[in-house]
């Protein structure tokens, strides 16, 4: 267990694995990364990060949820990530509030948005289950941008889709559907030789 006291900050620059619940607390802050290496955080624990201050959005950072077992995603300090990875065989992995990813997501387990928005700057990579319920994903990255799915037969599917691209476009590398609605507040959809199916409603705002 790591004890990051009042008025002290601690910061990842390499590879650290947290295996013990609370395996991260105080009341000081702690960042992964500073925007100089690639840090990278491995949560293998129900609740992990317990500080007064969580910051994982410096530039190329790693957090991963690896726990062979149910995990909630903590909500950082700005509701930041940059690159944000769920792994762990077969287990799921809660999002209780809304969160800004601002580099690339993984998805090796199951990814259970819980009704919550997902905004996302990169690439959108599900190698296993997204629950997508009635959330909402936002793509918003200045650079093209990728969704996959390629175990999935059937490709990706999510409720809300909004795309606000003010430069770069959105690739689909497989089939994408969206169950409510697609929301073009401005930006290109390019299919990589797949198709897009929006069931109820397609908004250009």
């Amino acid at each position: 267990q790591i004890s990051v006291t009042s008025g002290t900050t601690l910061t990842n620059r390499a590879h650290l694995t947290v295996t013990k619940s609370n395996g991260i607390t105080g009341a000081g802050s702690f960042y992964n990364g500073d925007g100089t290496t690639d840090a990278h955080l491995e949560i293998d624990s129900p609740s992990a990060v317990n500080v007064s201050f969580f910051d994982c959005s410096s530039v190329d950072n790693i957090v991963e949820y690896n726990r062979a077992g149910v995990q909630t995603i903590e909500i950082p300090n700005g509701s930041q990530y940059y690159n944000l990875v769920m792994d762990g065989s077969a287990s799921t992995k809660n999002l209780n509030a809304n969160i800004t990813i601002l580099g690339d997501l993984l998805i090796r387990s199951t990814l259970d948005a819980n009704g919550n928005t997902i905004s996302i700057k990169g690439d959108w990579e599900d190698l296993g289950t997204f629950t997508y319920g009635t959330s909402t994903v936002v793509f918003n990255g200045t650079s093209d941008q990728t969704i996959s799915a390629p175990y999935n037969p059937t490709g990706e599917t999510f409720y809300n889709v909004i795309v606000n691209k003010g430069s770069g476009n959105l690739l689909l590398d497989d089939d994408v559907t969206a169950r409510n609605s697609l929301s073009m507040t401005e930006g290109l959809i390019e299919n990589e030789s797949s198709c897009g199916e929006i069931e109820n409603g397609w908004n250009f705002l």
